[in-house]
Order: structure tokens, then C-alpha cells, then sequence
């Protein structure tokens, strides 16, 4: 796979991505980001003195060819690479799903394992090469800087402390439905995962189409919104709400959890403290259009990221395209790819991509970084 980044300019920020190896003859080079976040960006909520960012071209950070391999840029290999997260520091963690491992990208796109046994999908507790995933496809990173896997074939949550070590934290590994502390709970296909300030991970369960909240200190286990095993379009509260295979979270400052709920092809926003749910843009049918709310148009959505200035941007998967939300207007608009054109060319935007996956905001540059599972790449957006 190839990572890509999407970079952009940001007033009020410094960006700038540079040249950290020598690509491989025919491929497309690659780049690392200075990775600080802005003055006021935490990641959700609107930032006071930061202007909109002017994305300019694509380019590829890490990956080539499907395969597994730990090098630099372009001649590190992932296959099929899904969930993507960045740290404070700026590093990157994939959840290589083929590959059943998780990877580390640094800031000089240096890609190493940090968990897992490539083309060994089982569920094992250890550290390192030791551990064991069976499809992981969400990751996410805490204040702390524990980064936390939701393995989807397992149907567990897992832990991966600053070592290595892989613990399981929720889930005993049966796919089924169950609230409950830790391995007492049950999920099934967990493919969605975030990590908010306050000591909770929000888990989209999606085969159970319902919303999970994990209470990290305690280990329990609550469906925060969504009724197990109904799929539908509801805005209602709690259990009265209905989702259908929700993939991509992102959480605000605010108490406000962003869900791309994949198989309704819209954007729902989850009001944490009381599980109430709306329809923030979308029409609930497959589509690519650019408008206000639920005028605008999506196609089985996978990632979402918040940045600091109120913006949510969505790796639209089957349109091939990145799309932007002002949260204060609702309005979308896309800023790379060309609807339908599923053709990975690189440049000057508004470029064609494949099938973006995972996506992240960069701390500091605000350039968009996003997983193709289609191309097996890392592709910034600056």
C-alpha cells in the first residue's frame, strides 16, 4: 500500500513536509511532515485566530506495492492498510489489516512493526513480534500515548502499551453482543475506534450497529447509541437511534462524537452526555454531491478527522474523494479526487485518488494524511 499525504496552507501555522529518502525508480517519491499542531488546534473545536487551510497537491508518504516490509517512504510495503492515528509527537500508527500486524510510521517515514506477526491472523497476548490480530482496523492514541486497536476479526479491543506489549482489554474474542468490564463484553466487527480526553474509547461496533462507549479505568462496557442488530436511519436518543455499519469516529473538545455511518452513506454526530443523535450532512443514499447538510452526498464513508478550525474532513470511499464539513454551516465541499474516477494520480490537486480509508489531521501542518487500502499506500494531502 501507499500512505498519501494531502498537504495544504495554513495561516496562522507552519507547514512544511520535506524529502526524507530516495524513491525507488517509478515511484511517485514521498515526504514527512513537521508534525506541531497550531496555536488553539486540539484536535475539535474551533480554533480563534487560524485561517482555512488551501490544500495544493498529493503525494505519497510511505508504501509501494501490496506486500510487508519495514523500510523508508516508498520502499515500505503495507497490504490493505486501514486505520490510521497520529500522536503528539507527530508519528503515525496504521492497523496493516492483511498483514494482521500494526505498523509505526515516524516522522522521517520510517516504518517499523510495532505489534504483530505478519500473515498470522490469531489472537495472542505478547509483546512485539510475539502478539497476535486477526484483522486489525481501527487504532487510535490516547493523551497517555497508548495506542489502542479495535481487532475486527477477533472482535476485540486491544492494548498496545509504550513497550510493545499487547494486552486484551475488552472482548473475549466470541463476535456477539455484550455490556459488560473487559473480556466479560462482546463485540462484532469492531471497525471503528477513538480515544477522547477524558478517559473514554468510543468503539463503532459495526456489525452490531450500535455505538460503544469503554470507561478506560474501569474496563466497562456500555452501548452509548444504537439498537443491536437494527439497521435503519433514526435520529432519536440512545437506544431509540439506528445506524447502519458504522465505521469512521472522531471526537471534539465538546462533548461531540462524529460517526461515518458507512451503510447510510451520512455523517451522524453523537452528543456524548446523552446519547442523542443527528444527521450533521448526507441523504442517507449513495451519492457525491457538494452542499449543505443533507443536501450533500456521500458513498459508504469509512475515516473521519477533526482539525482545530470546526472542520471534519471524510475519507469518501467509494467516490475516490476527500471531503470537507464546516461544522458551523454544514456546508461540504470536496478538496481532492474526482467522484467515480477511482485512479491514483498524484500532483496538483484536484488529482484523482483510489479508496482513501483512514484519516488524520497532522499535528502543527494541518495537512490531511489518509490510508488507501486499494493502493496500500500512506498519502499526504498539503
Amino acid at each position: 500500500m501507499r500512505i498519501i499525504v494531502v498537504a495544504m496552507l495554513c495561516g496562522g501555522c507552519n507547514f512544511r513536509i520535506d524529502p526524507v529518502f530516495d524513491a525507488p525508480a517509478g515511484s511517485d517519491g514521498g515526504a514527512t511532515a513537521d508534525l506541531a499542531l497550531p496555536p488553539g488546534v486540539d484536535g475539535g473545536g474551533p480554533g480563534a485566530d487560524l485561517a482555512p487551510p488551501v490544500f495544493m497537491t498529493v503525494a505519497i508518504l510511505a508504501g509501494s506495492d501490496p506486500g510487508y516490509k519495514d523500510e523508508t517512504g516508498a520502499r515500505a510495503q503495507f497490504d490493505n492498510p486501514n486505520g490510521l492515528a497520529v500522536d503528539g509527537a507527530g508519528n503515525l500508527y496504521v492497523a496493516d489489516t492483511s498483514n494482521d500486524v500494526v505498523r509505526k510510521v515516524d516522522v522521517n517515514a520510517v516504518v517499523t512493526t510495532l505489534a504483530g506477526h505478519p500473515g498470522d491472523a490469531s489472537e495472542q497476548d505478547g509483546s512485539g513480534d510475539n502478539a497476535r490480530f486477526d484483522e486489525p482496523e481501527a487504532i487510535t492514541v490516547d493523551a497517555a500515548g497508548i495506542v489502542w486497536v479495535s481487532d475486527a476479526g477477533a472482535g476485540t479491543i486491544r492494548r498496545i502499551a509504550a513497550g510493545g506489549a499487547v494486552t486484551t482489554f475488552a472482548g473475549d474474542g466470541t463476535s456477539g453482543y455484550l455490556d459488560g468490564t473487559g473480556t466479560a463484553a462482546r463485540f462484532n466487527q469492531p471497525r471503528g475506534l477513538v480515544a477522547d480526553g477524558a478517559g473514554n474509547l468510543f468503539v463503532a461496533d459495526s456489525s452490531n450497529h450500535v455505538i460503544r462507549r469503554i470507561v478506560v479505568a474501569t474496563g466497562a462496557v456500555t452501548t452509548l447509541a444504537g439498537g443491536v442488530g437494527l439497521i435503519g436511519r433514526v435520529d432519536a436518543t440512545g437506544t431509540a437511534a439506528r445506524f447502519n455499519q458504522p465505521r469512521g469516529l472522531a471526537v471534539d473538545g465538546s462533548g461531540n462524537l462524529y460517526v461515518g455511518d458507512m451503510g447510510n452513506s451520512c455523517i451522524r454526530v453523537v452528543a456524548i452526555a446523552s446519547g442523542a443523535v443527528t444527521t450533521l450532512a448526507g441523504t442517507g443514499v449513495a451519492g457525491s454531491n457538494d452542499g449543505i447538510g443533507t443536501a450533500a452526498a456521500f458513498d459508504s464513508m469509512r475515516g473521519v478527522a477533526l482539525d482545530g478550525l470546526g472542520d471534519l474532513y471524510v475519507a469518501d470511499t467509494q467516490n475516490s474523494t476527500v471531503r470537507k464539513i464546516v461544522l458551523a454551516t454544514k456546508q461540504v465541499t470536496t478538496i481532492a479526487g474526482m467522484a467515480h474516477v477511482p485512479n491514483q494520480q498524484l500532483g496538483p490537486l484536484p488529482s484523482t485518488l483510489d479508496q482513501p480509508w483512514g484519516i488524520v489531521v497532522m499535528p502543527g501542518s494541518g495537512a490531511l494524511v489518509y490510508t488507501d487500502s486499494h493502493t496500500a499506500d500512506l498519502i499526504v494531502i498539503r
